[in-house]
């Protein structure tokens, strides 16, 4: 897995979780295949990302599609 997948990873878990949010409710909200979704969070998992998904979550975490790439920018 490269850097950039896993700040992404770390990123998405941490929006989800400072949220109190499931991640079927996420997968579910931006229209996500539940398995495809949980292979985002997977840190084992390398998965090549579709970027609609990506402008989706951003746009539901009201954040810019950067920031889900940004290191520690919720910290």
């Amino acid at each position: 897995m490269t850097k950039t997948e896993k700040i992404l990873k770390e990123n998405l878990i941490r929006l989800r979780e400072n949220r109190g949010l499931t991640p079927y409710r996420v997968a579910k909200a931006n229209q996500i295949n539940m398995s495809y979704y949980y292979g985002m969070e997977d840190p084992v998992k390398s998965r090549r990302i579709n970027y609609e998904y990506l402008e989706s979550l951003a746009a539901f975490y009201n954040v810019s599609v950067a920031d889900l790439f940004t290191p520690h920018f919720l910290d």
